[in-house]
């Protein structure tokens, strides 16, 4: 069993030093890239070469040199802030190379203080809401900073300030890019109108026509039931057997019509007298009438159509 374990150790501590001289030998390559675009004047590309060094394996010596990268590309505030973070990891006493760094450190800072632009995101009291956020581009400022000139690079940026229940507020700032002043005024935010579910009142037009309709299938159906009892009595008046058969089947023939206008007259009149009835939520139908503890409301399907008695025990 240990000579087991002792193998596993063997065979791990070589794969986890050749991972590190990796990574230390492309952090090396990172940063000669990074003095030759300098040297190139391509300062955009030489800062993204330190930063990627930095973070493979930090160092003082890569730390300065994103600092001036920085500063070269006009981004005083980023370059002023690498310069303080350097300041503070070079505060080691008895330690001469240290010591020189910390005060081109100090000294680096200072010369570019006066040169920052700053940026004041003023919120007054009243307007602070409960979860009220403020953005600047897509990172949140922190409360503690509100209404306090921070340094800032220049460019334009996007302030967003939101808060639950409120409608968002959104503004452009642009920031010259050196020794430039500019605050933004975060407004009263807007409260959102809750949603109350209501609908404009509802037309009567289409109730009034599907009623008259109504009428008149029924109308038509009372014809037709008429016209065919005269018939009827014809039939029976008939001298012949061949001519009373064909009244008696002209007989049924309307009143068979006058059931089927009928019957789709009153499933239109309920419908009509629903639509008429009912309430503005058109999710809260109303019976056509109640008789007692009855309700008759109307019911209409892909197959079939009239009104149905319904009560609740």
């Amino acid at each position: 069993m240990r000579f087991a374990l002792f193998i596993v150790t063997v065979c791990l501590i070589p794969t986890s030093q050749a991972y590190a001289q990796s990574t230390n030998a492309q952090a090396e390559a990172l940063f000669r890239q990074g003095r030759e675009l300098m040297d190139s004047g391509k300062y955009g590309e030489a800062c993204s070469a330190f930063d990627a060094s930095q973070k493979l394996d930090p160092s003082i010596s890569t730390l300065f040199n994103q600092a001036s990268c920085r500063e070269a590309n006009g981004q005083y505030a980023t370059a002023w802030g690498l310069f303080l973070e350097g300041e503070r990891k070079t505060r080691k006493l008895g330690d001469p190379e240290l010591e020189s760094l910390h005060e081109v450190a100090v000294a680096r800072a200072a010369k570019l203080e006066p040169r920052l632009s700053k940026l004041t995101i003023e919120v007054a009291l009243e307007h602070r809401v409960d979860g009220l956020e403020i953005l600047l581009g897509t990172d949140i400022v922190d409360p503690g900073s509100w209404g306090r000139a921070l340094p800032v690079d220049g460019g334009t940026y996007a302030v967003t300030v939101r808060a639950p229940s409120y409608a968002s507020w959104t503004t452009t700032v642009i920031v010259g890019g050196e020794a430039d002043m500019k605050s933004v005024a975060v407004p009263a935010l807007t409260p959102r109108l809750a949603s109350t579910g209501s609908v404009a009142p509802r037309s009567k037009t289409l109730p009034l026509v599907l009623g008259a309709s109504a009428l008149g299938l029924i109308g038509s159906a009372a014809g037709l039931e008429l016209w065919g009892r005269s018939k009827l009595e014809d039939a029976r008046q008939a001298p012949t057997d061949a001519g009373r058969i064909d009244l008696y089947r002209a007989a049924n023939r309307r009143h068979y019509a006058a059931q089927v206008f009928a019957g789709v007259g009153v499933a239109a009149a309920g419908v009509a007298v629903w639509l008429y009835l009912r309430g503005d939520d058109p999710h809260e139908a109303q019976p056509v009438a109640r008789i007692g503890g009855f309700a008759i409301e109307p019911v209409v399907t892909t197959t079939a159509s009239g009104l149905q008695l319904t009560n609740r025990f």
